[in-house]
């Protein structure tokens, strides 16, 4: 088997993982038994995939690395962030899990943009398939939603293993762009009706559940289409559409159901504590200006010791000081760079990327390991057609390969190493959300709420904890 075929091969595999992974998530099917909690069962998931990403960057051949001189410069600025945080920053596991978890997800950026171009057509194919994954979760609200129409006292939130609504709504975002995107077979017009009803119904999640970030998202995205985008009427009809026909089957839904709970949970004006989140992460950044609080040290000790700040922009600020200013910086200098591709691209491809990432600045979307995993999907699915990424570009100097493989080794061997310690706390949950609960020399603390973990524990290495 050649070079090229064997990594076309692992490619496909990695694509093949993703949608059992994600099929599984959604049907809520437990795809790992030895952990209790879902969110941890995502995570590992998700590490997994990193790994084998990481194997096939190695296994790239150098000359295709090259080519790609721009996207290696700044993926170099960004693990060079983390790097510095991995040697001067706090040191335990959690810290390094949790950096290793961030170089990885850069890897596997670079890794995927670069093979999504090589298998650009089967690949399209897959992306449409995968929106197509939350199919279960939707029959199993809509069930839910039956019910409650008929017996008002049903209380399941319809949501399946979703044990947090907003985990769901954040994996559901980039799903609903790749409809709107139509890649692969989606493009042929006789599914536009299946794409306009399956489009229309995860619409109705959003405002069932009051997923206000991610309509401030969506309604982000619409306008910079509307300001920006080429073949307005074309890119904007569908979505219209299944705009105003979600709503109203919103507004159905509450005059059968005769009450406004939900209508008032849309429609409410309270920041649900996350002003508060805000401004506790700003004053954290300027009491820790040079290095942070630690990477996955967040915890808010509010009474419930949420354990993320609700905007992957303040996690950067407040978890990393200085790095985390800077990623800030080449975020925002990413995204004015995309602008200028606005006219080459398809509408909605360059518009989900600035919908995701504004609903990441507003939620946790980009810390919860199903949204995480997809937007990383469909931000290197929009590199790969970028028309810039060509081998027209200088090539970069084989340092930068050396670099990246050399890095992706590192790296992998240490998110392998800190999992394997941190694997008692994530498995059982073993102190309850409590740290006085056990004498165990090496939690630091736990948090209430998601980060890299449910219930992120903090983690001391076992000679750092005698």
């Amino acid at each position: 088997m050649t070079k090229d075929r064997t990594h076309l091969v692992l490619h496909r595999i990695i694509i093949y993982l993703t949608l059992i992974w994600l099929f599984g998530s959604f049907a809520g099917i437990d795809l790992n038994p030895w952990i209790d909690d879902y969110y941890n069962e995502w995570r590992m998931g998700e590490i997994i995939l990193l790994l084998f990403s990481a194997v096939g960057l190695i296994l790239l051949p150098s000359t295709e690395l090259r080519h790609h001189r721009h996207a290696l410069k700044i993926a170099a600025l960004i693990n060079g962030c983390y790097v510095l945080l991995l040697i001067f920053g706090i040191h335990n596991v959690t810290a390094y899990l949790t950096l290793s978890l961030n170089i990885l997800l850069v890897m596997a950026f670079l890794y995927f943009a670069m093979a999504f171009k090589k298998d650009q057509v089967w690949f399209n194919h897959a992306l449409a398939v995968i929106a197509l994954t939350p199919i279960p979760s939707i029959i199993y609200l809509f069930t839910s939603v039956m019910i409650q129409i008929t017996d008002p006292t049903y209380t399941s939130v319809g949501h399946n293993t979703f044990g947090n609504i907003r985990y769901f709504n954040d994996a559901l975002l980039p799903l609903l762009m790749i409809l709107w995107l139509r890649p692969g077979f989606l493009s042929h017009q006789r599914f536009t009706p299946w794409i306009f009803i399956l489009s229309t119904l995860y619409l109705f999640v959003f405002f069932y559940d009051g997923a206000r970030a991610v309509l401030l998202s969506l309604t982000i995205g619409i306008l910079l289409i509307m300001v920006l985008g080429q073949h307005k009427r074309a890119a904007l009809t569908l979505p219209l559409m299944t705009v105003i026909c979600a709503f109203t089957l919103y507004v159905i839904f509450n005059v059968l159901m005769l009450q406004d709970a939900q209508m008032h949970g849309l429609a409410r004006t309270s920041s649900s504590g996350r002003m508060d989140l805000y401004l506790f992460s700003l004053q954290t950044f300027m009491d820790n200006v040079y290095i942070g609080m630690g990477t996955g040290h967040f915890i808010f000790e509010d009474g419930n010791q949420l354990a993320h700040p609700h905007s992957f922009m303040l996690y950067w600020l407040a978890e990393m000081g200085l790095m985390g200013l800077m990623l800030n910086l080449l975020c925002l200098y990413l995204l004015v760079r995309l602008l200028s591709y606005a006219d080459q691209l398809p509408a909605w491809l360059w518009v989900s990327v600035f919908v995701l990432m504004s609903n990441g600045a507003l939620s946790g979307s980009l810390i919860y390991p199903i949204s995480q995993w997809l937007t990383l999907m469909l931000m290197a699915y929009a590199y790969a057609a970028l028309p810039s990424t060509s081998t027209a570009q200088p090539l970069a100097p084989i340092i930068y390969v050396y670099g990246y493989k050399g890095l992706a080794v590192i790296t992998s061997i240490l998110i392998m190493l800190s999992t394997y310690y941190a694997w008692p706390y994530i498995r059982h949950e073993m102190l309850s959300r409590e740290t006085d609960a056990t004498d165990d020399p090496m939690l630091i603390n736990r948090a209430f709420g998601p980060a890299t973990w449910q219930h992120n524990p903090i983690i001391a290495w076992p000679s750092e904890s005698k």
